[in-house]
C-alpha cells in the first residue's frame, strides 16, 4: 500500500498519516480475492469440525466411563460413527450450498441481472460441479440459457434523474449555460441528463 501511495507522488507525512488512520479505524487491505467468501467457508468448516470433534470426544468418554461388555462397546462405537458420518455429511451439504449461492449471487450480480431473486430458484443445483478449487462448472451453461429465454431482465438497469422541483432555482448542472460550456467535456449520458435537468 505504501508503495502504491508513493507512486501516487503523495509525500511521506502523508502516507504516514493515511496508513496510521487506516490502523486506526480497522481499515485492512488484502492481495487476495474473494476474501469474505473465503472466510464464510472456512468458519462453516471450522464450526463443523468443532462438532465433530465434540462427539469424537463424548465418544472417547463414553468408552472411559464404560465398564460393560465388548458387545455394548461395540454398539458405542457404531452409535458414534454414524453420528460423525451424519455430520460430516451435514457439513458438506452447508458447505456445498453455501459455495453455490456465492458463485450463482455473483454470476447475477456480474450479469447486471435486474431481479435476480426471480432468477435463483431457476438454477438446477444438481448438475452444477464445485472443482476442488471452488469453481462452480455448469454455472456459465445455464446462465447462458437464462440470458436466452429471459432476455429482458439481463443487462444494464435503466436509470434516471431525479426530477426538478419547480420551486428549485437553477444549479450549474440544470441550466443551459453549463450544458452549453461544458458539453465538449461531457459524455453522452452527461449530456443527455443535463439537457433532462433543464426542462
Amino acid at each position: 500500500m505504501k508503495e502504491l501511495l508513493k507512486k501516487l507522488d503523495l509525500k511521506d507525512d502523508t502516507i504516514n498519516k493515511i496508513l496510521e488512520q487506516m490502523k486506526n479505524d480497522k481499515i485492512y487491505i488484502t492481495k487476495e480475492e474473494n476474501l469474505e467468501e473465503r472466510y464464510r467457508k472456512l468458519k462453516t468448516k471450522k464450526e463443523d469440525i468443532e462438532s465433530q470433534l465434540k462427539s469424537s470426544n463424548s465418544m472417547i468418554e463414553d468408552f472411559k466411563n464404560s465398564k460393560s461388555d465388548n458387545e455394548n462397546l461395540q454398539n458405542i462405537i457404531m452409535q458414534h460413527e454414524d453420528t460423525i458420518k451424519n455430520l460430516k455429511h451435514d457439513s458438506e451439504v452447508k458447505i456445498r450450498k453455501l459455495t453455490l449461492d456465492t458463485a450463482i449471487n455473483e454470476a447475477l450480480m456480474k450479469n447486471k441481472v435486474k431481479h435476480a431473486e426471480l432468477l435463483l430458484s431457476k438454477f438446477d443445483r444438481d448438475k452444477l460441479v464445485i472443482n476442488d478449487d471452488g469453481k462452480v462448472i455448469g454455472l456459465d451453461e445455464q446462465l447462458n440459457k437464462f440470458k436466452e429465454t429471459y432476455k429482458d431482465m439481463f443487462g444494464a438497469r435503466l436509470k434516471g434523474a431525479t426530477p426538478l422541483n419547480p420551486d428549485t432555482k437553477p444549479t450549474k448542472s440544470n441550466n443551459w449555460d453549463y450544458l452549453v460550456n461544458n458539453a465538449d467535456n461531457m459524455t453522452a449520458e452527461q449530456i443527455a441528463e443535463a439537457y433532462n435537468n433543464i426542462k
